[in-house]
């Protein structure tokens, strides 16, 4: 074995206190991906005497410091609310050299430290994206931010929360880093370059990427280049992380139900199907659910190079992929699993009480959630929740059922968005969980008694980790739930609580990617209008991206806002009754339409796509007014 660096010695210290259980995670050296591969640092972007940037970078920045330049045009409308999912990325890989110098430049700006630091570095199941992290992670340690004991621990092909989890806990055992960057494009199908960004124990995000990030890069303002002679002196690799998260799901399931029975038994008889898509990530959640004895039939196991065509969506409750996991269902009764390409959505496909197969929202996912937390808490520990505003008429009906029962459940809304999740959840205290309509569920496994953390750590954030999640519930199928799967749960706790089944919608107008940018205007102009129009009648609640319209009398709302992670919008929400559905779709589309037409007459003609928009696609200037009318 080579003798380790001052800065793999630090790494690889830090490894060890994160772990569960003493050399539960395989960090070396000599250690690779699932792909048998170790970031690739090859000097691309840098001249040949390494203490300048060559010619190819120089000129993408100076392209795109072109005034009136396309290339910068097209890449800031690809720079959205939380990440950056672009296509020009992907046709220019030395762009990854640029952000990475940019982040350097931010980092060094915001700690006022110019070395030590470290920066956790993990991707998805994509190839192009260890690609572009590879360079990426080349760039950095050329700035020479890892010196003196910094570095980077590179998590291989991971999923997106887990990487978030140890960043956070990173943060919360040292007081510093907390610095991550996942080479992603999750579940999206179109073939771009991705990455999401976190600095010091927080998402990277809004403003910090829109203005300082994309603002820092156009500059040019980056640190110095270090001539560093050997870069892999800065880097561990991760090879395996899977006992160390068999551990922490065991100590979550433990906490979560009280069981004592062996590892092996704590899902035994468990009927459960996983398509793993042939994806590296879903790996990690087959190996938790065999090592705690499930009867697991695996389908498309093989790990290979993964393509946007095996993506499943849990999200797309009505894609051609989630259909086929409903009629396996219905064949073989099993519990299905379904996971994304970054593996941070997660859901089930399941028979309800009617022996109907069906696929589970984000918000009922919390519903089952909330009534464990409520119920089961032997220690008292904080259980407040956080939900989605584009949903949360059958939140507020059950937590008012529990508070009959004696179970007192706080419940907090929050914008769509992951960063706007994860930053509840770390300051609003006794919070425990937030869960995104969209199937993302953050929790905090390693700084939270009640997810079988040893210790509370309050204030972290946590991550989205899909694998956690579904193993969580699964544990409460077999020691709390009497066997019911989740959806069965579903329909149990509505008959127990008297809460009506709800009807959760959403359709999605779009703009044209050019237009991206006027995303904000559109929303400023919804908001607007609500409120001077609406707000007699209805419960108004404005937020970045657009804005809530409430019907607390029926128990309805629509929530019609732009998406954070590209050009289109959506109109969502949740009613008891179809023909409030209808009504607030309608005035939601209004609403829009009327938006778009200001925005129209102040900034120019612009495309506007409503081909997703259901029956209001076509819906005319003079309709709109007469749907805002009649409801004020």
């Amino acid at each position: 074995m080579p003798e380790l660096s001052l800065s793999q010695q630090n790494l690889i210290s830090l490894i060890r206190k994160i772990e569960r259980r003493p050399d539960t995670i395989v960090a070396g050296l000599e250690e690779k991906d699932v792909f048998g591969r170790r970031l690739e640092l090859l000097g691309q972007g840098i001249s040949e005497d390494r203490l300048d940037l060559n010619d190819q970078v120089k000129n993408l920045l100076a392209d795109l410091q072109k005034p009136d330049s396309k290339l910068e045009g097209t890449l800031k409308n690809e720079v959205m609310w939380y990440d950056i999912r672009s296509l020009v990325w992907r046709e220019n890989p030395l762009l990854s050299v640029l952000l990475a110098l940019a982040y350097a430049a931010i980092l060094i700006e915001r700690t006022g430290q110019k070395t030590g630091h470290i920066v956790n570095i993990a991707v998805d199941c994509y190839a192009k994206h260890f690609e572009t992290m590879s360079v990426f992670a080349d760039t950095l340690i050329r700035t020479g931010i890892f010196e003196e004991g910094g570095g980077i621990i590179y998590w291989g092909v991971q999923n997106g929360g887990t990487v978030r989890n140890v960043s956070e806990f990173q943060r919360a055992l040292t007081g510093q880093h907390g610095n991550w960057i996942y080479g992603t494009m999750s579940h999206r199908h179109e073939d771009y370059a991705g990455a999401k960004f976190g600095m010091e124990g927080k998402v990277f995000c809004g403003p910090d990427l829109r203005e300082d990030f994309y603002q820092k890069l156009l500059s040019g303002d980056y640190p110095e280049l270090a001539k560093i002679e050997n870069p892999q002196d800065y880097v561990v690799t991760v090879g395996k992380l899977s006992e160390n998260n068999i551990a922490v799901a065991e100590d979550l399931i433990r906490a979560r139900t009280g069981t004592k029975v062996a590892k092996e038994e704590l899902l035994s008889g468990l009927k459960i199907s996983l398509d793993m898509a042939n994806s590296p990530i879903n790996k990690n959640l087959a190996d938790i659910l065999v090592a705690f004895g499930a009867d697991l039939n695996l389908i498309n196991s093989g790990i290979k190079e993964f393509d946007t065509d095996k993506i499943i969506d849990p999200n797309e409750h009505q894609s051609e992929p989630v259909l086929k996991l409903k009629k396996e269902a219905s064949e073989d009764g099993r519990i299905h699993l379904a996971i994304d390409p970054d593996g941070d959505r997660g859901t089930f496909v399941a028979l309800n009480q009617n022996k109907n197969a069906a696929s589970l929202a984000g918000t009922e996912l919390l519903l089952l959630v909330m009534e464990n937390l409520a119920t089961y808490n032997p220690d008292r520990l904080g259980n407040e929740v956080i939900y989605d505003m584009r949903t949360g008429v059958s939140i507020e009906m059950l937590k008012d059922a529990l508070l009959k029962r004696g179970f007192a459940t706080g419940i907090h809304p929050a914008e769509p968005g992951y960063p706007f999740f994860m930053q509840l959840l770390g300051s609003i205290p006794d919070t425990v969980t937030s869960i995104e309509n969209t199937n993302h569920a953050y929790l905090t496994p390693y700084t939270n008694p009640i997810w079988g953390a040893p210790r509370l750590i309050p204030s972290i954030q946590g991550g989205d980790d899909a694998a956690l999640f579904l193993v969580y519930l699964l544990g409460l199928v077999k020691h709390i739930w009497g066997g019911r799967n989740p959806v069965e749960q579903l329909d149990y706790i509505r008959e127990k609580y008297q809460i009506p089944a709800t009807i959760i919608f959403e359709s999605k107008p779009g703009l044209e990617k050019k237009d991206a940018g006027l995303k904000y205007d559109v929303a400023k102009e919804m908001s607007r209008i609500v409120e001077s129009s609406l707000s007699k009648k209805f419960q108004i609640d404005t937020m970045n991206s657009g804005v809530r319209i409430s019907d607390n009398t029926a128990k309805a709302m629509v929530l019609i806002r732009y998406s954070n992670s590209g050009p289109a919008f959506t109109v969502s929400g949740e009613t008891v009754r179809e023909e409030d559905k209808e009504r607030l779709s309608a005035l939601g589309g209004a609403v829009m339409r009327l938006a778009v037409e200001a925005v129209h007459k102040e900034k120019g003609d612009f495309d506007f796509l409503w081909k997703d928009f259901a029956k209001y696609g076509d819906i005319t200037i003079e309709k709109a007014e007469e749907i805002i009318k009649s409801s004020e």
